[in-house]
């Protein structure tokens, strides 16, 4: 035999060794503390939904009983701290796209758009207007 050797498999309930940073175990430890504040604040329900998972991964993850990677659950989490309520349209956007339509040029040919663009110019979460 070669070196195309297949690699031992790990018994039954042995996990496998990641090895974190410290940035990174500190960024999971505020991204959980987070997810808690925003189930305390609306439901198990209505966080997974806002983050794109099913409700058993927010309780899990809640009870520190996550298997898959925290790290990426950390990464959504404070993706979705990051949007915030549009009083527009009513939904959750992300800064950046806030930002993009607040900054970008009238949209004169479309009457929808127009409007959308009167209101994130004259929106509390424009951080232009903030400076002005």
């Amino acid at each position: 035999m070669r070196g195309d050797r297949k690699p031992a498999r790990r018994a039954r309930g042995e996990k496998a060794m990641i090895v974190l940073t410290a940035e990174q175990t500190a960024q999971i430890a505020e991204a959980m503390l987070a997810l808690r504040v925003e189930v305390q604040r609306s439901s198990v329900r209505r966080v997974a939904t806002r983050l794109g998972v099913c409700p058993a991964t927010v309780s899990l993850a809640m009870n520190d009983e996550y298997p898959a990677s925290r790290l990426k659950l950390a990464g959504r989490v404070m993706r979705m701290l990051a949007e915030h309520h549009c009083p527009h349209t009513g939904a959750m956007i992300a800064p950046e796209m806030c930002r993009s339509i607040a900054s970008s040029k009238a949209p004169t040919h479309h009457p929808a758009k127009m409007a959308m663009w009167i209101a994130c110019r004259e929106c509390e979460h424009n951080e232009e207007k903030k400076a002005c």
